[in-house]
């Protein structure tokens, strides 16, 4: 798993669209601030992922497809 990049309004609805990279993010932030003058943009990084299953839960860190485990409820497997 690799991070992603969300741009959100202030007040606006949740995200839908995952940009690749940052500059790719900052770019539609700015395209849509000007087209709403006075509105406010951020753009979001996800960092980590959380995934309950019945056993193990596993959260990880996502940083450039590197996978670390930063914490398990249960026995790791080779699937995570």
């Amino acid at each position: 798993m690799t991070t992603f990049f969300l741009v959100w309004r202030d007040g606006g609805y949740p995200p839908r669209f995952r940009h690749e990279t940052k500059a790719k993010a900052v770019a539609e932030a700015e395209r849509l601030a000007r087209e709403k003058p006075g509105e406010t943009f951020y753009v979001l990084q996800a960092l980590t992922v959380t995934r309950i299953e019945p056993e193990p839960s596993i959260t990880t860190q996502l940083d450039d497809g590197i996978t670390t485990v930063l914490a398990s409820t249960g026995p790791l497997d080779e699937k995570c």
